[in-house]
C-alpha cells in the first residue's frame, strides 16, 4: 500500500517506482523456502503459496490493467519491438533486421524471448502490470520445483538447507532480471523444470526443455547437451527421446534456413560457439572484463572505473561460490566431481571472458546450473534415490 502511489501512472518497466512488486514474490518464496525446510513441501504449501502471492497483489489491483512501457533502449524495447512486428504482420521471422538493418534475416541476438513475448502479446493483447504478475508466478513455481528438486535428490542435510538459502537469495536478483525484461529468469525456470523432470524419470518433458535451454540463451547448449547426456536423463526410448530433444534444439537452424537461407546456428554475437564477435570480426579477449567478472562474484561491479557493491549479486554470490567448491568436495569420487564440474565451468568459463552487461544476469544462470548440476550428478551417484519427504 505504501509503495502504491509510486508506482501509480509510472509507465516504464524498472526503476525506483517499481519496488513495490518485489514484495509479493519474495514474501511468497520466503514462505514456502521456510515451510519447506521445516515440514517438507506439499500440495498444502503449493496451494498456501499460491493463496499468499495473490494476497499480496491486491494492493496493486487497480494498477494491474496500466500498460507497462519498456524503457527505451534496453534489451527490453528490442524483445518487445520484435514480438509486435510479428504479432501485426502475422509472422514468426525474428525481425532482427529492425533494429539491425545492415543485417541478414536471420536471429542477430538471442532469439527466444521474442516469442514468449509474442505469446503474451497473443493472451493479453498489451503488456499490463498484470503480465508482470502472472511472470513472477510463473518464477515462483520455477523455484518451487527446483526446492522440490533439493529435496528428491536427498543430499546431506546441510546441504539441502544451504541450496535452499541459495535459492532464496537469488530472489531479488530473479525479480529484478524478470522487470527488466531480460530471458534469464526464464531460462531458469526451463532449467529447474528440466532437472524435476530428470529426477523423476518423465523424459519427454525434460528433453523438451533441455532443448528449449538454448533458444532463450544460445551459451547454455554445452549445459543443455550434457544435462541431456547424463545416464539419468536417459530411458529405454532413447532414440525417440534424442528426436524429441533435438527438435527445439534446432529452432535457431530451422528459423535462419527458412527466412534467411542461410545454415546458420549461432547469432551474431556468438558466430562460433561462446566467441564475441564485433562488427564481424572475433573481439580480442579482453582482460578488464575479466577481472571484472571475478569480482563479480564477491557482489562488486565495475562501472565507469569505479568499483560499485551491488546488494542483488552480494546475496547469494559469495555463497555461490563457497558452495560450489564444497559441493565438489561433497561429490568425493573423481568421475561425478569431473561431470559436476564441466558442466558449471561449461556456462562459468565463457561468462568469465565475454560477459559484460546487466550484472549479475549471467551469473544468476550459472548458479542455477551449478545447483541443477549437482543434485543431478548426485541423485544419479547414489541411484538417484528419492527423499522420503512429502513432495
Amino acid at each position: 500500500m505504501l509503495s502504491y502511489d509510486r508506482l501509480a501512472r509510472f509507465p516504464y518497466n524498472y526503476g525506483r517506482e517499481v519496488i513495490g512488486l518485489f514484495f509479493p514474490p519474495l514474501f511468497t518464496l520466503c514462505f514456502f523456502s521456510y515451510a519447506g525446510l521445516r515440514h517438507g513441501l506439499s500440495r498444502a504449501v503449493a496451494l498456501r503459496s499460491l493463496l499468499l502471492y495473490l494476497i499480496l497483489l491486491l494492493p496493486y489491483t487497480p494498477l494491474l490493467l496500466e500498460e507497462v512501457r519498456p524503457t527505451p533502449g534496453d534489451d527490453y524495447a528490442r524483445y518487445l519491438l520484435y514480438a509486435r512486428n510479428m504479432q501485426e504482420n502475422g509472422t514468426l521471422w525474428g525481425s532482427d533486421q529492425l533494429v539491425f538493418p545492415d543485417a541478414g534475416r536471420h536471429f542477430v541476438t538471442q532469439p527466444g524471448y521474442r516469442y514468449f513475448l509474442l505469446l503474451e502479446l497473443a493472451v493479453f493483447g498489451k503488456l499490463y502490470r498484470i503480465v508482470d504478475a502472472v511472470n513472477m508466478g510463473i518464477l515462483l513455481f520455477g523455484l518451487y520445483r527446483a526446492q522440490q528438486l533439493i529435496y528428491l535428490a536427498k543430499p546431506v542435510p546441510r546441504a539441502q538447507t544451504l541450496l535452499v538459502v541459495l535459492l532464496l537469495l537469488t530472489g531479488p536478483a530473479l525479480v529484478s532480471n524478470l522487470l527488466l525484461g531480460l530471458p534469464e529468469w526464464l531460462s531458469l525456470v526451463l532449467l529447474f523444470g528440466a532437472g524435476y523432470s530428470i529426477i523423476k524419470k518423465r523424459y519427454i518433458p525434460a528433453a523438451i526443455l533441455l532443448g528449449l535451454l538454448p533458444f532463450f540463451r544460445q551459451n547454455l547448449l554445452p549445459a543443455s547437451l550434457l544435462f541431456f547426456l547424463l545416464p539419468g536423463a536417459q530411458s529405454k526410448y532413447r532414440l525417440l527421446i534424442t528426436v524429441i530433444f533435438l527438435l527445439p534444439l534446432s529452432l535457431p537452424l530451422l528459423h535462419n534456413l527458412y527466412y534467411a537461407q542461410a545454415w546458420r546456428y549461432f547469432t551474431d554475437v556468438f558466430e562460433y560457439p561462446f566467441l564475441r564477435y564485433q562488427n564481424g570480426h572475433p573481439s580480442e579477449l579482453n582482460f578488464t572484463h575479466l577481472g571484472n567478472n571475478l569480482l563479480h562474484y564477491a557482489g562488486i561491479d565495475q562501472q565507469g572505473g569505479r568499483l560499485r557493491f551491488v546488494p542483488t549479486g552480494a546475496l547469494f554470490l559469495p555463497l555461490a561460490t563457497a558452495l560450489f567448491f564444497w559441493l565438489l568436495r561433497l561429490l568425493r569420487e573423481g568421475r561425478p566431481q569431473l561431470v559436476f564440474g564441466a558442466i558449471v565451468m561449461s556456462t562459468v568459463a565463457p561468462a568469465l571472458l565475454f560477459a559484460n552487461a546487466y550484472y549479475p544476469r549471467f551469473e544468476l544462470v550459472n548458479t542455477g546450473i551449478m545447483i541443477v548440476a549437482f543434485l543431478l550428478v548426485h541423485a544419479q551417484r547414489f541411484g538417484g534415490k528419492v527423499a522420503t519427504r512429502p513432495v
